[in-house]
């Protein structure tokens, strides 16, 4: 039995949106099926970080590549109890800002990271961030934006909204 659009209440245009969210959705599972999205060097990159840095930082920021970043934390006298890929970090003499970034990602702790995201609501996220550019760039602004607006980690939906919009994919993110 065929059921007329415009009878049954949707419209073409509702119809082709939900084609569109159905084959995005679609490349998004497919995409959860095969993690293999790593950053194999972090210092590759340093050069467009840094300038992502510079023109969304309200404060001068250093951007810190470590191969580890608890053990960074540890020799500096304040362990923490997980190891993330990144963390703001604020000189406690100078008030300094820094951003601490892994150098090597693997494919195990983006899936994990975009997998957060996602809960947070951020459903395309896998989309946007497909690349080690453009997942570094927002892990970087995500880190930026605990620094630059004073949120503490309880606000991670609300760096990553930040980081998305200075990506310029607010709309497109969630």
């Amino acid at each position: 039995m065929h059921i007329c659009k415009i009878c049954s209440g949707r419209d073409v245009a509702e119809e082709e949106r939900m084609s569109v969210a159905k084959d995005e959705w679609a490349k998004v599972v497919r995409m959860s099926e095969e993690p293999n999205l790593e950053v194999r060097d972090s210092e590759d990159h340093r050069s467009s970080l840094e300038r992502v840095i510079r023109e969304h930082g309200r404060e001068r920021a250093e951007l810190l590549i470590e191969d580890d970043v608890a053990e960074w934390q540890a020799n500096r006298g304040t362990p923490i109890s997980s190891n993330p890929i990144a963390m703001a970090v604020k000189d406690g003499q100078t008030g300094a800002w820094g951003i601490l970034l892994r150098r090597r990602i693997d494919s195990g702790r983006v899936e994990s990271v975009l997998g957060m995201m996602e809960v947070r609501g951020f459903l395309k996220a896998r989309l946007l961030l497909d690349t080690p550019e453009s997942f570094l760039e927002h892990t970087v602004l995500h880190e930026l934006a605990h620094l630059n607006n004073g949120w503490r980690h309880d606000r991670d939906a609300d760096c990553d909204e930040w980081a998305f919009e200075k990506m310029g994919q607010k709309k497109e993110a969630g």
